[in-house]
Formats: C-alpha cells, sequence, structure tokens
C-alpha cells in the first residue's frame, strides 16, 4: 500500500502546524487498525465455516451409518442438520471472501466445499425418506421385513452415492484445513 502524504497545512494556516506531525501517524495507526480486523475476521470465519462442515458432516455420517433409522430420529437429525446450516451459508461466503485477499484459489476451494455440504445433507434426507418406506407397517415379503427392502433400496439409490459424498469431505475438509491454517499463520507473521 502506497504511504499517504499530508500536505503542508503550515503553507495555508500556521496555526495548524502540528497537523502535519499528527495525520501520518493517525494514518498509520488506521492501517494497523484495519488489518487487525481483517485478521480478527479471517480468523473467526474460517474457524466458523470449519466447525460447522465437521458438524453437518458428522451428523449425516451417524444417519448413514444407522442400519436401522427410526421414523422419528429423521424429523430431528434433519432439522438438526438444517439449523447448522441456516447460517452456514453465510458463514461460508464470510470465509470465503477473507481468503481471497490471500489466496484465491483456496477460497475457490471453500466455495467447493460448501456446495458439498449441501449435496451431503440433500442425498442424506433422501436416504432416510426413501429408507422408511411408503408406510409404518412391518409387514413381510418373503421372510425380509419390508423395512429392510425399503433401506437397502435406498442404500443403492441415494445412500451409497451420500457415503462416497462424506468420504470425499472429510478428506477435503482435513486438506483445506492445514492449508487455511498456513493462511492465518501467515498474516499473523504479517501483522
Amino acid at each position: 500500500m502506497v504511504a499517504m502524504k499530508c500536505p503542508k497545512i503550515t503553507a495555508i494556516r500556521p496555526d495548524l502546524a502540528c497537523y502535519n506531525r499528527i495525520m501520518p501517524n493517525l494514518f498509520q495507526q488506521l492501517k494497523i487498525r484495519i488489518g487487525r480486523r481483517q485478521q480478527q475476521s479471517l480468523v473467526e470465519s474460517v474457524h466458523l465455516w470449519h466447525q460447522t462442515s465437521v458438524e453437518v458432516c458428522g451428523l449425516c455420517g451417524e444417519a448413514l451409518d444407522d442400519p436401522h433409522p427410526a421414523q422419528e430420529d429423521i424429523g430431528v437429525l434433519l432439522d438438526r442438520a438444517d439449523r447448522k446450516l441456516f447460517q452456514y451459508r453465510n458463514d461460508a461466503n464470510d470465509a470465503r471472501k477473507a481468503v481471497r485477499r490471500h489466496d484465491q484459489a483456496l477460497a475457490g476451494r471453500i466455495s467447493a466445499i460448501t456446495e458439498q455440504v449441501y449435496e451431503l445433507r440433500n442425498q442424506t434426507a433422501s436416504f432416510l425418506i426413501r429408507s422408511q418406506g411408503p408406510g409404518l407397517f412391518g409387514a413381510t415379503r418373503e421372510g425380509i421385513p419390508e423395512k429392510d427392502v425399503y433401506y437397502q433400496r435406498a442404500m443403492s439409490e441415494s445412500g451409497m452415492k451420500a457415503r462416497s459424498i462424506k468420504i470425499n469431505l472429510d478428506r477435503e475438509i482435513e486438506s483445506i484445513w492445514k492449508d487455511l491454517e498456513g493462511v492465518i499463520n501467515a498474516v499473523n507473521i504479517r501483522t
């Protein structure tokens, strides 16, 4: 950033000579404050985005690993995931903007991971709804409870895709966190 020079006010008004000494110092202090706020914003938004990404992946992973999801648990699980996702989009935008100042490629990865988190939630919801089947009754077909048939069908239609997304997301979130820590540390060193 180019240092701003204060015009010589004394040539116009000699009684304002003190401003020539104060103004450059004020600009420097303002620059330092803005830098600290940006640094704090970066750290807070990245941590919040990362934490929520991990939590939503964990909730969806628990649902995908449960071989017998109960009817009433679907609403509770989806509600918990959705509550976390309400603010998640804003957190992701804040994190992406803060990181973009330092590394545009990393900001793009944040956007991609954010979209994958939403895709994981949607695929998990699809799996949970399909696994319940059309009714609540456990009638049997060829000795296998109907619920198991619906579960297996749901797993093949959307559960496996959701599991694949979750595995990739877990790997990608761990990888991006190391890169984000590098950006945070680089910003801390500069200020």
